[in-house]
């Protein structure tokens, strides 16, 4: 094994060993724990969304689609889902706004959408499971279920990419940019 693969599977591992017990506990718990934590990852993603669309995300883009989060958050935890919704649709038109004022050479002309959709993907990733552990008969089997399901496809998908299906498609002549992961998850 590559010494680069080996720290990859280290680093999995090391991180698994920390962050599961941590979500599976806050899962458990479910309200403002749960919602917090989902909260800091739907931040993460948003800001690696900014990060790919943006190359270097601006503060004047970020704080729109945090202050919709941290919105979300408190409508969710204070049980009106509705208004958590409208909180995340607000931050998404702001982002989109804020890029679309700029001036002329330092935007793309496509970048307000791509700041907008960063806020909407950012706050779903936020109300799906958020919205999802508030059933109080099943939300915490449904939060369960969807976290194992996403591990076990993630891993699934991380063991057939590196030992199987590289070393084919490089034998192939193909590039390594293909849809082995991803039909590996499925």
């Amino acid at each position: 094994m590559a010494a680069g693969r080996l720290n990859n599977v280290m680093l999995r591992i090391a991180s698994a060993i920390v962050l599961a017990p941590l979500v599976l506990a806050c899962i458990y718990l479910g309200g403002w724990t749960f919602y917090i934590l989902c909260a800091l990852a739907a931040a993460g993603i948003q800001w690696e969304w900014m990060r790919l669309a943006m190359t270097r995300p601006d503060a004047k883009v970020l704080v729109p689609g945090f202050a919709a989060l941290l919105a979300a958050l408190l409508f969710t935890g204070l049980d009106r889902p509705n208004a958590a919704i409208a909180a995340v649709a607000v931050g998404a038109v702001l982002a989109g706004s804020v890029v679309s004022v700029s001036p002329p050479h330092l935007r793309d002309r496509s970048l307000p959408f791509w700041a907008a959709a960063g806020v909407i993907y950012g706050g779903v990733a936020f109300l799906g499971p958020a919205l999802l552990r508030r059933d109080p008969e099943l939300g915490f089997t449904a939060v369960l279920f969807l976290t194992i399901t996403v591990w076990a496809t993630g891993h699934f998908r991380f063991r057939v990419r590196t030992r199987n299906w590289r070393s084919a498609v490089v034998a192939a002549g193909q590039s390594e940019q293909d849809w082995s992961g991803p039909s590996a998850a499925l």
